[in-house]
């Protein structure tokens, strides 16, 4: 072993070390608590890892940028697990970024790769056997904790929701007033600004007339019941601007 690090030949020297019962068990406390140093020092700082709470944030963490960054802030645990990595194995990136979860889960237990697997599990229909298993692995949540998350989500999405409703009501009054008040008249079809009666006993014979969205419009207009038609065009255009939600639809 000695001659081995004589000649900076490492592999070999630690080779030797490990065959060696006093050297192999300070070899392998001493790498532990390296281990754990690295690893505790990663949980109490800012990381992709750290779960913030948002379920529509999950969609960003990426695998590949995951292992980048803890090849900077934790190089041996990353060495650990991608040197015992087979080559060619199917999804070895994934089963990585598994293996290191795995291990951040003791000191990080609300981690982005958690909450992905609890959703997983739960938009995925899995039987709460299968939920115990993973569970038990420390790979997902304790059950309430994922039914918490799917209650989360939930309220995200109904949030969301609503918002685009709301949007599309302000939409639906604003041009069924305009269609109303200038189909008949040969304005429409001119640069001649048209007024538009937006009071409330006008407004309120549309079929999309409700007094909520009726509130809603008129605090985008001008104050007065009656307006240029260009009044409504400009809050239909910024209705249409608004930055919305956006979900995909995903088939399985």
């Amino acid at each position: 072993m000695v001659k081995n690090l004589c000649q900076e030949n490492y592999q070999a020297a630690s080779n030797t070390a490990l065959w060696f019962p006093p050297f192999r068990r300070e070899l392998v406390k001493a790498i532990a608590q390296q281990v754990k140093k690295e690893v505790r020092g990663y949980c109490k700082r800012k990381s992709m890892a750290r779960y913030k709470g948002d379920p529509l944030k999950l969609k960003n963490f990426n695998a590949d940028l995951f292992l980048e960054e803890a090849n900077e802030r934790m190089p041996i645990a990353h060495s650990i697990v991608t040197t015992m990595s087979k080559d060619g194995v199917k999804f070895l990136v994934n089963k990585q970024v598994l293996a290191l979860s795995a291990i951040l889960n003791t000191w990080l237990p609300r981690s982005n790769f958690i909450y992905r697997i609890n959703t997983l599990l739960t938009t995925g229909c899995c039987k709460t056997e299968v939920m115990d298993l993973f569970h038990r692995l420390g790979l997902s949540s304790h059950p309430n904790t994922i039914r918490a998350q799917l209650q989360s989500s939930a309220n995200h999405f109904n949030k969301g929701r609503s918002q685009i409703e709301t949007n599309r009501r302000q939409l639906n009054l604003l041009d069924e007033v305009v269609t109303t008040q200038v189909s008949n008249s040969e304005a429409r079809d001119s640069m001649n600004l048209c007024s538009i009666d937006f009071s409330r006993e006008t407004v309120q014979k549309c079929k999309h007339f409700d007094e909520e969205t009726y509130q809603l419009c008129k605090d985008r207009l001008p104050g007065a019941d009656v307006l240029e038609d260009s009044d409504l065009f400009i809050a239909s255009e910024e209705l249409k601007r608004e930055k919305l939600p956006f979900y995909r639809l995903v088939t399985c």
